[in-house]
């Protein structure tokens, strides 16, 4: 039957892929972008943003 050569090294116990938010969006009014808006809308900032230092929403795969 069928076997893995040396080269394959299975991992067990087999997880699924893990989505972790690391930098929320900052909580404020519209936040949703639609392509009608055009680039005028702004961005959308991550919550630790400040007026100093910008920040993006940010995930881990």
């Amino acid at each position: 039957a069928g076997t893995l050569g040396p080269e394959v090294t299975p991992i067990w116990p087999w997880q699924p892929p893990k989505l972790v938010i690391t930098e929320q969006p900052k909580q404020r009014g519209m936040r949703f972008r639609y392509e009608c808006e055009g680039r005028s809308a702004g961005s959308i900032l991550g919550e630790s943003s400040t007026d100093a230092s910008k920040t993006l929403p940010a995930i881990e795969v």
